[in-house]
């Protein structure tokens, strides 16, 4: 099989990717129609420190009986940050489009092709079905991000990694809330999309942005405990405005 746009690839990624993805072609064969490369490694945000790689792929068959041959090989990738394909058919992708528009959305917004068909190319989502689950997920992260705090106070070391969790998990949720209200995704860094939401939303985003640099640093300003509590607030007003746009 001829891979497409690996001279793009930065070489790390190359080194890796490339022999990982000839092993799995020469397993699946003609069952795989497309595959993708997604996620920060598509883009210039990938840290070979801590991104990993993610891949999808496009096949005509996703029964557990056509996708266990290639189990040891998906295993050997996960040694090397390969996280195991995302692996789906274009029917799936039609049918779920309205179920997981956020997803999909954010799929197409950073990938590069490496094989087969551009399938993500002519996705269209609804912003109606789009908005439905930034509600959802924002109303989800609420339930969440209080029991994951009962679960980890006292424990300093898990707050702060339920602080990283949770910028983490918000991000995309932000960024699709931008597209909503912009009719398109702007471009901005994540530093510029935590700051355009205040814009955008009039509210006081300073707490995220805190939070996004003590990561960064390791170095945090306030206690978990006071990063948490203004999440919550942040996140029960951007509850009600989504429920209204």
């Amino acid at each position: 099989m001829v891979f497409k746009n690996i001279d793009n690839l930065p070489k790390d990624i190359h080194n890796v990717l490339i022999p990982y993805l000839e092993k799995l072609t020469h397993i699946y064969g003609d069952n795989i129609i497309s595959i993708f490369l997604y996620g920060s490694a598509a883009t210039r945000e990938y840290n070979p420190k801590y991104s990993d790689i993610n891949i999808a792929i496009v096949v005509k068959d996703s029964s557990i009986r056509e996708l266990k041959s290639g189990v040891k090989i998906i295993k050997d990738g996960m040694r090397k940050k390969i996280s195991v394909p995302l692996f789906l058919t274009y029917s799936y992708i039609e049918m779920s489009l309205d179920t997981f528009p956020m997803e999909f959305m954010m799929m197409k917004d950073s990938y590069i092709l490496l094989f087969g068909q551009d399938l993500l190319a002519d996705i269209n989502i609804n912003f109606e079905n789009l908005r439905r689950e930034c509600e959802y997920q924002i109303k989800g992260k609420l339930i969440m991000l209080r029991q994951a705090y009962l679960e980890a106070a006292m424990n300093y070391k898990a707050l702060k990694q339920l602080i990283a969790l949770s910028i983490k998990a918000l991000l995309p949720i932000f960024q699709n809330l931008l597209r909503i209200k912009k009719g398109v995704l702007p471009r901005l860094d994540k530093i510029g999309v935590l700051n355009e939401i205040g814009i955008e939303f009039n509210m006081d985003v300073s707490c995220f942005i805190e939070a996004f640099n003590g990561i960064k640093t390791n170095s945090f300003s306030k206690t978990p405990e006071v990063f948490i509590e203004c999440f919550l607030t942040r996140l029960e007003i951007l509850s009600k405005i989504v429920d209204e746009i």
